[in-house]
Order: structure tokens, then C-alpha cells, then sequence
């Protein structure tokens, strides 16, 4: 998944490459259209419109990515396909990928959100809580797949794999409303199954788990800690 996104000043364009469900050629009714637009520019940006997501990358962020094995990087490098490409960039990224020896601390700051929304998630949004969940799930399988060598970033390959009934319930009804009591049980059994729990895990309020997020810097799980709050400027 990608990291926290701020504006920045476009740099021109020199690729545009399709990601997502859409290249994987899964997408249904309702899925986003995700497209990265890799530019010469120095930050990330990303705007969405409707269904439509547009990811601003720096060429130099993504090979920096690429070098360290970056999880999004992966995700571009193995399953984009390009929709303009004068340079071959896409080839370049792929050829530049370096696996990590281990991805525990994406597991990890998964598995933390995760048990997160367990605790705490009933008094969220009842849709993001499910999303959210989701991409806990997605986001520990995937790792585990690259560990492997043989990323996976398909939910229906990913359900066939995971040997977590309660994973595959998941990501095969990952569209459709769910009440939270079964989102919860169902990823309190994916958790446990998966990468179990720690004492914060089990009785954390939610200060202790804000301060774990900042500090393994879980932005994502920042994020959705800041719904909770009346003012979300002191986890900015």
C-alpha cells in the first residue's frame, strides 16, 4: 500500500501505468480505477475522483523503492501494465526490484491496525472499518508471499492460498456489508490464526495504541485513529 501522500508541485509525466484490480482484469461495477503517473517530479501526490485514484510518483522514489524492496513498489513492479511508456520505465522497475530478506515490519504494522479495529473499531464508520480490515488481511498475505519470492496481490489468489477460513470469508465478501460483529470475529480469528498477539494487542486502549503506531510510523493506522478523535491535528 502506498505511504501517506503530500502535495507537491507536478514534474512532467513520463509514464502512466494502470494498477489494481484493473490490470489484474478482476474489476467489477465498483471497482477504482487505480493509475500511477510516474514523473520527474520530488514528492508524492495522489487526487482521486470518483472511482478513479491517480498516483503521482518521482521516478527517483520508485527506484529508491525498488532497491529496498518497498511493498507498493512491488505491487507496481509485478502487476502494472503501461498505458504510455516511451522509456520502459515499467521494465526498468521490475529489473531493479530486490526482494527483502523478511517483511515483518509490514506484517507488523498490519497485524497492529488489525488488532486495532478488534478493540476499538465499533466506534468507527462501519464501511472503513471493513476496508480497513481487509487491507490488514491483504496486507499480511501479501508479505508473506513476497517472502517467498512470488508476490500475490489478487484477493481471489490470495483466498485460495491462505489457509484462514476466516481470511478467505473476508476477502471473497470484501464488497459487501458486513455488520461489524462480523468483521470483528472474523479478523479476531484471521489474527490470532496468522501472527497472534501481544499484551497491547489484548488490553491497549487507545493511546497505547497511538503510540505504538508513531512510533513504527504506521501512517495508515494513523489515519484511521484520527476518526476517532475531535481533534485530529494532535496525531497529525
Amino acid at each position: 500500500m502506498p505511504p501517506a501522500m503530500v502535495g507537491a508541485v507536478a514534474g512532467t509525466a513520463r509514464a502512466v501505468l494502470l494498477f489494481g484490480s484493473h490490470a489484474r482484469r478482476e474489476a467489477s461495477a465498483g471497482s477504482d480505477v487505480d493509475v500511477l503517473v510516474v514523473d520527474d517530479g520530488d514528492a508524492i501526490r495522489h487526487v482521486t475522483s470518483g472511482h478513479v485514484s491517480v498516483f503521482h510518483y518521482p521516478w527517483s522514489t520508485l527506484l529508491k523503492g525498488a532497491g529496498a524492496g518497498d511493498l507498493f513498489v512491488c505491487h507496481v513492479a509485478f502487476e502494472a501494465m503501461a498505458l504510455v511508456d516511451p522509456e520502459d520505465l515499467l521494465s526498468s522497475l521490475r529489473a531493479a526490484f530486490a526482494f527483502r530478506k523478511d517483511y515483518a515490519d509490514d506484517i507488523e504494522r498490519a497485524r497492529d491496525l488489525g488488532w486495532f479495529l478488534v478493540r476499538h473499531g465499533a466506534v468507527l464508520d462501519g464501511s472503513m472499518v471493513a476496508r480497513r480490515a481487509v487491507w490488514c488481511v491483504r496486507t499480511i498475505l501479501i508479505a508473506r508471499s513476497a517472502e517467498d519470492r512470488r508476490p500475490v496481490f489478487s484477493p481471489a489468489t490470495l483466498a485460495e492460498r491462505t489457509e484462514s477460513a476466516a481470511g478467505r470469508a473476508m476477502l471473497r465478501h470484501r464488497h459487501a456489508r458486513v455488520a461489524y460483529s462480523t468483521t470483528r470475529r472474523r479478523l479476531r480469528a484471521f489474527l490470532e490464526g496468522e501472527v497472534g498477539a501481544e499484551r497491547i494487542h489484548r488490553r491497549g486502549s487507545v493511546d497505547d495504541f497511538v503510540a505504538r503506531f508513531q512510533a513504527t510510523g504506521n501512517e495508515t493506522a494513523l489515519s484511521t485513529v484520527v476518526k476517532l478523535r475531535e481533534d485530529p491535528e494532535r496525531y497529525a
